[in-house]
């Protein structure tokens, strides 16, 4: 099939393909030189398709693990039988040692006054085929209020781990003040399987069809999509007054003064690490420092790095989003990026682009 044809005959498959099937033969199908599936294609589709394609993937996923357990469950009934089985330790025992295999539902039972960490424990070393399980929150110091589907205890709760989860108090996460967007903590004092949980966090959400009220600039969400953040525009909207800053050195004009009398920058990388600052000369190879670090030479500044003239000023630019980017968290992203995926297929997030799935996650804007 032509591209042409493709385009030709978009509008008549989305109409008539808009179930769970023909996302799921996508996943399946592999591609071949002479045949390519509709979906490999994603930019013919509006956002709204495929959104609807995205979420008939997980309700499809969510399906075949509730029907596996509760085959496994009938089957498991049967067989320990209180005639097959009589002694009833034993039908305990082995009812008990399977209850992963047999539960219907992933349920997290979480106390409002130790939400976030009762979500660690809850999900916690969980096998995938529970995850993939539809979710149910009891939430309430005796787990009486019970939350599914699209429930209000479900947004209770996730609201309520988020908040908590990117305070920055925590040390996991930064807050900038003019934006309120969240981003990780340069070399945070925290355990990277924190990362990977409140990655996980996020993971369920969305794969429950639930949005969360965090905000992240549309840095995270490239870098999710393994597309590299390097322009100036892909950090406007998470560091607006540093995107004007880096843009005022790319356009001056050196007619009205050179560019290291007027700024007097040197090639370095500099942020605040929870109330102290860490530099770094860039564009040599470097290990951001961690606050693990027991190595003191690991934390200190650079004394004799290179002033940011006209000729090197694009470079430094680069070099510095990357770093802020990529360099400075990347322990923190790596881990976050782990459990991001632990619910979600990696082949269907990529239906989309950076803007579609800030929404899928976030809920910003109307997806058309």
């Amino acid at each position: 099939m032509h591209l042409g044809d493709i385009h030709f005959q978009t509008e008549f498959f989305a109409e008539r393909l808009d179930s769970v099937e023909m996302p799921i033969q996508w996943l399946r199908f592999k591609p071949n030189k002479k045949t390519s599936h509709l979906l490999d294609f994603p930019h013919l589709f509006t956002p709204a398709v495929l959104v609807s394609y995205f979420r008939a993937i997980n309700y499809s996923r969510m399906n075949d693990a509730y029907e596996t357990a509760r085959a496994k469950k009938a089957f498991i009934k049967v067989t320990t039988d209180k005639h097959l089985i009589t002694d009833s330790r034993v039908r305990e025992t082995l009812q008990e040692r399977l209850a992963i295999s047999t539960s219907d539902f992933l349920v997290l039972k979480i106390r409002r006054t130790h939400v976030l960490q009762d979500a660690f424990d809850s999900i916690w070393r969980r096998e995938e085929r529970e995850l993939m399980r539809p979710l149910k929150i009891r939430l309430g110091e005796d787990h009486g209020e019970m939350g599914q589907d699209n429930g209000g205890v479900q947004q209770e709760f996730f609201g309520l781990v988020m908040a908590e989860a990117l305070n920055p108090d925590n040390g996991t996460f930064t807050q900038d003040v003019k934006t309120k967007m969240s981003w990780f903590q340069p070399g945070s004092p925290e355990p990277l399987w924190k990362f990977e949980l409140i990655g996980m966090i996020v993971s369920l959400a969305v794969y429950n069809g639930l949005t969360l009220p965090v905000t992240f600039p549309k840095a995270l969400y490239r870098k999710l999509l393994d597309e590299e953040v390097l322009e100036l525009h892909h950090i406007a909207d998470g560091w607006p007054d540093l995107e004007k800053g880096l843009n005022t050195i790319i356009e001056w004009d050196e007619s009205d003064g050179s560019i290291e009398d007027v700024f007097s920058l040197t090639y370095e990388f500099s942020v605040d690490q929870l109330g102290q600052p860490i530099s770094r000369e860039m564009g040599i190879p470097s290990r951001w420092p961690q606050s693990s670090d027991s190595d003191s030479n690991s934390v200190s500044n650079p004394t004799d790095a290179p002033s940011v003239t006209n000729k090197n000023r694009n470079s430094y630019v680069s070099d510095y989003i990357r770093w802020l980017t990529d360099i400075s968290i990347q322990p923190q992203f790596e881990a976050f990026k782990t459990g991001f995926f632990a619910c979600l297929d990696r082949r269907a997030i990529r239906l989309f682009d950076s803007d579609t799935l800030q929404s899928i996650v976030e809920g910003v804007q109307e997806i058309e």
